[in-house]
């Protein structure tokens, strides 16, 4: 998946969005507040998105069906994660 700009204020709305509160970036087995919201967005790192309403995020490019590599997350660490995005095929939901 191709992103035109890869900076957090274009990817996840981060400074343009009042409804974004906060970014996390997962890095040594934590995650990070991202606080500039022109910090370079990295393919296959994890990120938390803290919103006070709901967001959809939907990016448009070409589809890998290849899974990347998993990051593994720190040993008690209470969260969910997937190892790439999957399209969304809305005719199934319903």
């Amino acid at each position: 998946m191709e992103l035109s700009v890869e900076n957090a204020a274009a990817v996840f709305g981060l400074g343009v969005d009042a409804a974004i509160e906060a970014v996390y970036a997962f890095e040594n087995g934590k995650f990070i507040a991202i606080e500039n919201p022109e910090a370079p967005i990295e393919r296959g790192r994890p990120y938390w998105v803290q919103c006070s309403e709901a967001r959809i995020l939907t990016r448009v490019g070409a589809y890998n069906s290849v899974p990347a590599e998993p990051r593994p997350l720190s040993e008690g660490l209470n969260a969910l994660g997937w190892p790439r995005l999957d399209a969304l095929r809305v005719d199934d939901a319903f």
